[in-house]
């Protein structure tokens, strides 16, 4: 089968035709009123038959970030991903005082010590872009913050 998303979709929104066509069948009920229309709603926003949504989102559906872990893909158990966190954790927080480190250099540099403005903005962007690059890694490796907290 195509990967491709756009090639499932034909004309007027509808699923394309294939080979020997889709034979399996999946009956999904939705409560009258609110929730029917909201379904039909976001379909037709996107130009497509209710079962072309469905039929996409079945394949191509990725929960949000922060999701629970049952909702994710694959790759590591939450077990082992949260091992992972807890060992990246303590590193995050010795960023964490590199932080407050600059913090004081910045006080002292504010009473009037000389301190090279090069050499401070270079440390300060480091330290902010591997403060980042880290705890978005934890964030994926621990979504539901068990292991740490923001």
């Amino acid at each position: 089968m195509n990967t491709d998303w756009r090639a499932l979709i034909g004309p007027h929104g509808r699923l394309s035709r294939i080979d020997g066509g889709r034979k399996a069948q999946h009956l999904v009920r939705f409560a009258e009123g609110t929730e029917d229309a909201q379904i039909r709603a976001r379909a037709a926003g996107y130009g497509l038959t209710v079962p072309a949504l469905l039929h996409l989102a079945g394949l191509y559906f990725r929960p949000p970030a922060g999701a629970p872990a049952r909702f994710r893909d694959g790759g590591l158990s939450s077990r082992i991903a949260r091992t992972v966190a807890a060992d990246l954790d303590p590193i995050r927080l010795v960023l964490a005082g590199m932080g407050r480190n600059l913090n004081q250099l910045a006080r002292r540099a504010n009473a009037g010590e000389l301190i090279a403005d090069g050499e401070l903005q270079a440390t300060l962007a480091y330290v902010t872009r591997t403060m980042d690059r880290l705890t978005r890694v934890v964030d994926l490796l621990d979504p539901d913050h068990q292991v740490h907290r923001r």
